[in-house]
């Protein structure tokens, strides 16, 4: 071997130099920066896209909560004229959980500073299971929705006279009828709200009574449903009250930077309020008014604007939306988005 090869191996097998070993740490350095850029931008596209499905699931699931209710306020059977049914029970209104005369309500949101509403918000139920309305989304409607529940019990045997007990079908749940329990029974011709007095199986019937008093409040002005001694026959309904309250209030979790998120919150009867879908932290109610009688809407107005509340055919929803979790770096990081539907309510089209 030449001694010139042996001088080039030598030179070769030296190692890098310093300026080589730079250019090689910067060269690093920077397919590193690059990888890592890469990762968050590849993290934020994802937790932006995770915020979008969460905005479209949030928005369509609020509205489909609150559909069904509202499609079938006032229902009551082939009995379903606002305000016409005769409240049996002691005072001009049933209490709040159990007023059928109203089916349709709503608490307008009229200022944010200070938080106000028309009508005031003393009227909801509060105390045990009731609504903190301290938590109330400033700026945000309430919505009632009353109607008759869907698993009604069928007349099978004619009253003996106006103020004879209603004799059913034997209920799944005999204690949904307890004493105390307030009621609709309906036919096509009139309905009545009443309170039930005492209940009974025997001989494969249900018995419902509804004597006038009853010992606890409010208890029947009188026994005889109809008011004109006229009976409830066979095939008649009896249908427990169902009135559904929608709210925005705090959600009970917090999101990904320690902030609890408004939700749209139900409450259901005399049940404690549940949290529905979070992220939802504005809603809007307007109803369409019929009229000109040919069961179409011909303007839309708030509930207080309503002049005659039997005139609504349909109602409008509008939800404000957010992905809950902060994914963006501006403001609080949320992503808004605002949803809306309109419902038609089937007894009145």
């Amino acid at each position: 071997m030449s001694r010139r090869t042996d001088q080039t191996r030598s030179a070769y097998s030296g190692g890098f130099s310093l300026i080589e070993l730079m250019i090689a740490l910067m060269l690093g350095a920077l397919i590193t920066t690059g990888i890592v850029q890469m990762f968050s931008s590849n993290q934020r596209n994802y937790q932006m896209l995770i915020g979008q499905a969460r905005l479209q699931e949030s928005g369509r699931f609020a509205l489909e909560f609150m559909t069904q209710p509202v499609r079938m306020a006032g229902y009551g059977g082939c009995f379903s004229e606002e305000g016409e049914a005769r409240n049996v029970l002691n005072g001009a209104q049933p209490p709040f959980e159990f007023d059928m005369l109203t089916s349709l309500q709503a608490y307008e949101a009229t200022s944010t500073t200070p938080a106000t509403w028309s009508p005031a918000l003393g009227t909801l139920p509060t105390g045990a299971n009731g609504i903190d309305t301290a938590q109330i989304a400033p700026g945000s409607d309430v919505l009632v929705v009353r109607s008759g529940s869907f698993d009604y019990l069928q007349v099978i045997q004619s009253q003996a006279a106006g103020t004879g007990d209603l004799v059913t079908q034997i209920p799944v749940d005999v204690t949904q009828y307890d004493a105390g329990d307030i009621l609709l029974v309906s036919d096509c011709t009139k309905a009545a709200i009443f309170q039930v007095t005492n209940s009974a199986t025997g001989g494969g019937r249900f018995f419902i009574q509804h004597s006038t008093g009853g010992g606890v409040a409010p208890g029947n002005g009188s026994s005889d449903l109809s008011g004109n001694g006229s009976v409830f026959d066979v095939d008649s309904e009896v249908y427990r009250i169902e009135t559904t309250v929608f709210f925005i209030a705090p959600s009970a979790r917090l999101n990904n930077v320690g902030v609890s998120p408004m939700s749209l919150w139900q409450k259901v009867g005399v049940s404690a309020p549940v949290e529905l879908v979070d992220g939802v932290e504005d809603l809007q109610v307007i109803f369409g008014v019929d009229t000109d009688g040919d069961n179409a809407p011909n303007r839309y107005q708030t509930f207080q604007q309503v002049i005659d509340p039997t005139n609504i055919v349909t109602v409008r929803l509008q939800v404000s939306v957010t992905s809950v979790d902060a994914v963006s770096g501006q403001g609080d990081g949320l992503l808004r988005r605002t949803f809306s539907k309109t419902i038609a309510i089937r007894n009145r089209v």
